[in-house]
């Protein structure tokens, strides 16, 4: 499935834009020339999806956006500013029920979003991929594949799988070629370590079978005794651990009760230290109370004396106040007498001028 045609009309910075894509398409320019707009048109065609707010070219009130599939798939949507969207699209020349939900099933995934596409992980990449690749597959199919059904996850996309069982019989193979190695080299390895004169001939008559079995019950009988001493040599161990650690249990619960001891006496000194002092403070209480008394009337005493002092010198300088201001006023009642007479001569002149 491949896109036919494309006709984008006031979409984004796209004026008017018609062409046929080939099988391989390269779309070059400056940056703001719209090679990213048609991206985004074929986006929001199939998926109603926008990466920008505002999708219309500047100035006008709808854009159209057209494309045709080489299936005679035909979609068209209609971005309109004052009135809602219009979608519509034909298969085979009739008209599509539910279309969201039918472009949605149409495209299955991220195909039409190369830009985001391309920024996602080999992982990612992958995935999407593997899910536009429907390919019907059974478990009777891998069983007449590889005659057998091997170990893989059958959860998986079936190129997984593929992978899964292709890598576990490159491991088989290598790990067979390994063992073949080994049994090559221990075949050289016996054939160096055989005497210079080995007759075969004359060993083929021995029972080598009796003699392995001696051998293996001798070697048996040697191994139980190693594991006999080793047990030994474990209890041993076991019993030398149980007496330290008893041991070491009975020196902690020692030393613990030591320090409990030693804790409780220092303790017991410190309260003991502590009666004898409150005791030598209630015996001093009688002797504290006398010797603060005395003092306490030694300092009223000085008080006393201090105050008597203070008021004596206030009644000194009040009397001095006094006096000055008694003195003040017989100098004030000399003047004004002065005063008095010159206005009564005054008085009496005036009296005879006339």
């Amino acid at each position: 499935m491949h896109i036919k045609k494309i006709e984008f009309k006031e979409w984004l910075g796209i004026k008017e834009l018609a062409f046929e894509p080939g099988k391989f398409n390269l779309v070059t320019g400056d940056s703001g020339t719209g090679k990213t707009s048609i991206v985004e048109g074929i986006e929001k065609t199939f998926t109603n999806k926008n990466r920008r707010t505002e999708v219309i070219r500047h100035g006008e009130d709808e854009a159209e956006l057209f494309i045709e599939l080489d299936d005679g798939l035909q979609a068209v949507r209609k971005i309109r500013a004052e009135k809602s969207d219009y979608l519509k699209v034909k298969h085979d020349s009739k008209a599509v029920a539910s279309t969201e939900a039918f472009l949605r099933k149409l495209i299955n995934g991220d195909i039409f979003r190369p830009v985001e596409f391309m920024s996602k992980s080999i992982k990612e990449q992958t995935e999407i991929i593997l899910n536009m690749l429907q390919i019907e597959w059974t478990i009777d199919d891998i069983k007449n594949w590889f005659g057998e059904v091997p170990e893989a996850d059958y959860q998986m996309h079936i190129l997984q799988i593929l992978k899964q069982i292709e890598g576990v019989y490159y491991a088989e193979r290598e790990s067979i070629n390994r063992e073949i190695n080994l049994l090559r080299a221990n075949i050289e390895g016996i054939k160096r370590d055989l005497p210079l004169h080995y007759d075969g001939e004359e060993w083929r008559g021995v029972n080598l079978q009796e003699l392995y079995k001696k051998l293996s019950d001798a070697e048996e009988s040697n191994k139980r005794l190693l594991e006999a001493k080793a047990l030994i040599d474990g209890l041993s161990l076991r019993i030398e651990d149980i007496k330290l650690r008893s041991a070491n249990a009975a020196e902690e619960k020692r030393l613990s009760y030591s320090r409990q001891r030693d804790n409780l006496q220092a303790t017991i000194g410190r309260l003991e230290e502590n009666i004898q002092r409150e005791q030598a403070s209630i015996d001093d209480a009688d002797r504290r109370v006398l010797e603060a008394s005395a003092q306490l009337d030694n300092e009223m005493e000085q008080a006393i004396e201090r105050l008597k002092l203070q008021y004596q010198a206030k009644k000194q300088a009040k009397r001095e106040e006094i006096q000055l201001a008694t003195e003040q006023s017989r100098v004030f009642i000399a003047e004004y007498r002065e005063q008095m007479a010159e206005k009564k001569a005054d008085l009496v002149a005036a009296e005879n001028a006339k």
